[in-house]
């Protein structure tokens, strides 16, 4: 990955011009600063300082000033190029399994055929499941070099280098997908409102990304997975659902998907994850664990805390929310 943009340009110590003074779903100017977060994504070996900026009105977060734009774009272009994938996440195996369970979410909602439009569909794997499922599915990727392999060697005629205003796309869909892209773009309204555009009336929107009103976030927020700085937005189930409403969407569901995509990923489970009585007869058991029984019951109680405020959604790391375009 290329490095060339200054570490000055990137950290917390850079000039704010072009911060923003307002929020970018709400458009509230009650914004402050959140914290100094450590991008914990690629740039995690220089030791990068990123500025979370969070609106007390909708309770968006984001980085402010916004990274510079060719920050995601290098990382990407690099991902894409690569003859084996270094994450797992991106590679063919993994893509094909979790875009056969993504199609299967689709017909819980009585569609499983029609148009669909996936944006931001990378090397065009979901496209394939989806074509495969009975879609006639269509993808949309800014990096040219996934959408050559996506034309070379997934056979895709219908993914485009672009966004929705790309000219070989039909003018309208029955279902826009937007799987962990709505994290990364310039203007999540803009980009919403763009899905919108290409939906029929009642037309079916779904979009995945990190839920910052979470446990896994509270718990060690230093070290949660989603600070990066290809990570402008960091929305929770009520900020997702204010930008989509804004947009023009009914929210239908927020829905928590990782077990069902990656059934085989280790969970790791502390003590804080378990009740109150099994994590009290854990540390009985074990005389050492007595040390730490004040931050357990410290962390417990914070969970607890967080359930009664963020409700059934807290335990839910990555959100799938299913939404509807108004009538």
């Amino acid at each position: 990955m290329s490095t060339s943009a200054p570490a000055d340009a990137r950290s917390a110590n850079a000039t704010e011009a072009g911060a923003r003074s307002s929020c970018p779903v709400c458009a509230s100017t009650r914004v402050r600063r959140f914290m100094i977060a450590p991008d914990n994504g690629h740039l995690r070996s220089q030791a990068v300082r990123l500025p979370v900026d969070r609106c007390a009105d909708c309770d968006l977060f984001f980085l402010n000033p916004p990274p510079p734009a060719d920050i995601g774009r290098e990382y990407f272009a690099e991902t894409y190029a690569a003859e084996t994938a270094a994450n797992p996440y991106y590679t063919d195996e993994f893509k094909d399994r979790v875009g056969e369970v993504r199609a299967k979410l689709l017909n819980q909602y009585g569609l499983s055929s029609g148009r669909l439009l996936d944006v931001g569909c990378g090397k065009g794997h979901f496209v394939r499941s989806a074509k495969k499922a009975g879609w006639d599915a269509w993808g949309v990727e800014l990096d040219e070099g996934a959408c050559d392999y996506a034309r070379t060697h997934l056979g895709l005629e219908t993914v485009f280098a672009g966004s929705f205003d790309h000219s070989m796309l039909p003018a309208v869909f029955d279902a826009v997908t937007l799987w962990d892209v709505i994290e990364h773009v310039h203007d999540p309204l803009d980009c919403l409102r763009g899905a919108a555009s290409k939906l029929r009336e009642s037309g079916w929107l779904v979009v995945r990304t990190g839920n910052i009103r979470s446990w896994t976030f509270d718990r060690n927020r230093r070290k949660w997975w989603a600070f990066g700085s290809d990570h402008r937005f960091y929305f929770s189930p009520a900020s997702l659902t204010r930008a989509l409403e804004l947009s023009g969407f009914n929210v239908v569901s927020v829905l928590n998907q990782e077990k069902a995509e990656r059934p085989d990923k280790k969970r790791s489970v502390g003590l804080t994850d378990t009740s109150l009585s099994d994590g009290l007869r854990a540390i009985g058991r074990s005389p050492l664990k007595v040390a730490r029984l004040g931050s357990y019951l410290s962390g417990r109680f914070r969970r607890l805390a967080g359930q009664r405020k963020y409700g059934e959604h807290y335990g839910t790391s990555i959100m799938t929310i299913v939404a509807q375009k108004k009538t």
